[in-house]
């Protein structure tokens, strides 16, 4: 099996009072510590992407967090 990568994109982590309908690409903290949970638990590699190639995992989806 190829090494997958996905890039989970976000624009910023917000306050819970902060939410809005046109914040689409935001999260809470506590939304933002729940994803990351799930990834944890489930085992996902998370890599770096200055150097993912060497990082990625042939056996697991491979994840690297941005924020823009």
């Amino acid at each position: 099996m190829a090494a997958r990568l996905l890039i989970l994109n976000y624009h910023g982590i917000v306050d819970e009072e902060q939410t809005s309908s046109n914040s689409y690409w935001n999260v809470t903290l506590t939304e933002f510590k729940k994803q990351l949970a799930f990834l944890k638990f489930n085992h996902y590699n998370v890599v770096s992407l200055n150097e993912p190639f060497t990082q990625l995992s042939k056996d697991r989806l491979n994840i690297a967090i941005t924020f823009d």
